[in-house]
C-alpha cells in the first residue's frame, strides 16, 4: 500500500482560468502571453481604452438626473432635501455631480463595479457621497441577514444590512453566478490590452535607439542593374 500511494502526486495546485491556456485570471492582475502584466489603472495607457472609457464617462455624466415620485396616475419630479447628495450639484466637497457620475462610470467600465460611501446625518438625511477606490475593495456576504460587508483600505469596513440605511452604494456591471466580486472588463480583454502595451513599449524602445526603416521598391517591368542603383541612390538622397 505505501508504494501504491506514492503513485499519486499533485503536480499543479493552481486553478485553471479562462483563455486558451487558462492564462486569464479575472481575480488577479494577469500576466498576459505578451509578457505584460495588466491591471485596470495600467490599461488606461492604451489609447483605445482611454478614449472608450472617457467617452462613456462623459456621456453618462452629461445625462439629466431626475428623481420621480410616481403612482398609478401621475409622475412628479421631486428634489427631497433628505436625499440632497443624489441630486445636488455638489455631492461632496471635492466633486460636482458631473464629476462623481463620471468617476463612478469609469469605475464600472474598468473594474466592473462602482462603490460609493454614503454619508448620513443624525436626522437620517443623505448629505454626502464619496467614491471609493475600487482597486482593493473586497465584498463579503453577511450570513446572518443576507447583507453585504465592504472592506476598503481607505474607508475601513462598511455594512449594508437588510432593513437599515445603507452605508455604501454598490453597482456591479457583470457578476458570475454566486459571486459578489464583479468581472472586470479590462481583465476579460487582458490579452488585447497586453498586446497593445507590448507593441507601444517595443516601438518606444526602437525609436529611442534611433529607427532607420528599410524600403523595398518593386516594379512591374524588368529594370537594368545600373538603373536600379541610380533610382536607389536618388531615393536615399531624398528620404534617407
Amino acid at each position: 500500500m505505501p508504494a501504491l500511494a506514492k503513485a499519486f502526486n499533485i503536480i499543479r495546485t493552481a486553478p485553471a482560468f479562462s483563455g486558451v491556456n487558462g492564462q486569464i485570471d479575472h481575480r488577479l492582475g494577469p500576466l498576459t502571453n505578451s509578457g505584460v502584466k495588466i491591471n485596470e489603472a495600467g490599461a488606461l495607457r492604451v489609447a483605445a481604452i482611454w478614449i472608450a472609457n472617457t467617452v462613456l464617462a462623459d456621456e453618462i455624466a452629461s445625462l439629466v438626473l431626475k428623481i420621480v415620485r410616481k403612482d398609478d396616475q401621475t409622475r412628479t419630479q421631486i428634489q427631497p432635501p433628505e436625499l440632497a447628495a443624489l441630486w445636488s450639484e455638489n455631492p461632496n466637497p471635492d466633486q460636482t455631480r458631473f464629476g462623481i457620475e463620471a468617476t463612478e462610470t469609469m469605475s464600472m467600465t474598468l473594474w466592473g463595479a462602482s462603490y460609493t460611501m454614503l454619508g448620513w446625518t443624525r436626522a437620517n438625511a443623505l448629505d454626502v457621497r464619496w467614491p471609493i477606490n475600487p482597486s482593493h475593495v473586497t465584498l463579503e456576504r453577511l450570513s446572518a441577514d443576507g447583507g453585504i460587508l465592504l472592506k476598503s483600505p481607505g474607508q475601513g469596513e462598511l455594512f449594508n444590512r437588510v432593513g437599515e440605511r445603507p452605508e455604501f452604494a454598490y453597482v456591479p456591471m457583470y457578476t458570475l453566478p454566486g459571486e459578489l466580486t464583479p468581472v472586470s472588463p479590462v481583465r476579460m480583454a487582458a490579452e488585447l490590452a497586453g498586446l497593445s502595451l507590448a507593441y507601444e513599449e517595443t516601438a518606444a524602445r526602437l525609436m529611442g535607439r534611433g529607427l532607420s526603416p528599410s524600403v523595398v521598391v518593386t516594379t512591374g517591368e524588368p529594370v537594368e542593374q545600373a538603373a536600379a542603383e541610380q533610382l536607389s541612390s536618388r531615393l536615399e538622397r531624398l528620404h534617407g
